[in-house]
């Protein structure tokens, strides 16, 4: 089982230091809000709770992005159990459906291979290290990635050639972030988040994985502050040089296994 300790932590993301995030994609406007609004007529059909209504723009921009990808696919495992929008996709599309709910820690007790796409929405934010007997103070003293790491490398594992990993996380470079901690908030968008994870993480992540970064995008999906906010931050972080691209506080991934998978090169 991987994990990032200060001997290897730094060696890993100066690796992928140089390879870029990938370009921005240009969605259809009109056919973006159409998938949002078939969404919301599969609300309608439902009894809705505080959590549909607290997440539902989560919810519908995660269905208008991934719609052709997941489309696509014939067979589909969604980790951590199926949520609502897998439950939609599972309704929409004439694919077959599953989902794994044991300890994403652990190795998964699938078959390798055997997926055309994996759902891991909002999920890999809530991952602690994996279970281990630590006597070592450094091992005891730091967070060292292993449970986020084993759930990539297995995702990894059980896709097929050519297969995709679909992952939606709370961006932890977000506008709100730094709002929250300008407000003497914990900076996190959830505080019982175990980690929330900047783009760079998982890039460095998903790449060591074997993984093909194919897209990443943010959309403010969680309206912590009024505009006035956000400007102000927005004129902050230009002033000192950084950008204000990509800084809404949902974060939405796709990775590729490549057709040609590392195990076989």
């Amino acid at each position: 089982m991987r994990l990032l300790d200060w001997t290897n932590y730094q060696e890993l993301y100066d690796k992928y230091r140089d390879i870029s995030l990938p370009s921005r994609i240009d969605f259809d406007k009109n056919l973006f809000e159409s998938r949002k609004t078939t969404y919301s007529d599969y609300e309608g059909t439902r009894d809705l709770n505080s959590y549909d209504n607290f997440h539902g723009e989560r919810f519908r921009t995660t269905v208008a992005i991934y719609w052709d990808y997941v489309k696509k696919c014939s067979e589909i495992i969604e980790l951590g159990g199926l949520s609502r929008i897998g439950k939609f996709f599972e309704q929409e599309f004439n694919a077959n459906f599953s989902s794994y709910e044991n300890d994403l820690r652990k190795p998964f007790e699938l078959p390798s291979e055997s997926y055309d796409c994996v759902l891991c929405l909002e999920v890999i934010e809530h991952l602690k290290d994996a279970p281990a007997s630590e006597t070592d103070i450094e091992r005891i003293g730091h967070f060292n990635y292993s449970g986020i790491l084993n759930a990539f490398d297995e995702a990894y594992r059980i896709l097929r050639p050519g297969g995709v990993l679909v992952l939606t996380t709370p961006n932890a470079n977000s506008l709100g972030t730094i709002i929250r901690t300008a407000w003497g908030a914990p900076s996190f968008l959830y505080e019982l988040h175990v980690r929330e994870l900047s783009a760079e993480q998982v890039k460095n992540f998903a790449l060591s994985a074997g993984f093909q970064m194919e897209m990443f995008e943010t959309f403010e999906c969680y309206h912590i502050a009024d505009e006035n906010h956000y400007n102000a931050i927005r004129r902050l972080l230009q002033e000192v040089g950084c950008t204000t691209d990509r800084r809404d506080n949902c974060a939405f991934y796709l990775l590729r296994k490549p057709e040609v998978s590392k195990s076989a090169v």
